[in-house]
């Protein structure tokens, strides 16, 4: 799941003059805001990796 939102980070922010540390830091962030989120933790603490990526998860990231 951090390579989804890590990549989704960089086609974000390609054209932005941001550093490792900022991209870390806002990685953080959305990390933190999903997992406030309870039915995307639960569908991926219960579900195979491909089965929660048909759930909240992908939407999450992006309201994230």
């Amino acid at each position: 799941f951090l390579s989804l939102i890590l990549n989704r980070l960089n086609e974000l922010f390609s054209t932005e003059n941001l550093t490792d540390n900022d991209m870390i830091n806002y990685a953080k962030t959305v990390r933190d805001k999903l997992s406030e989120n309870e039915s995307v933790m639960t569908q991926i603490n219960n579900n195979t990796r491909d089965q929660a990526m048909l759930g909240d998860f992908p939407q999450a990231i992006d309201d994230a």
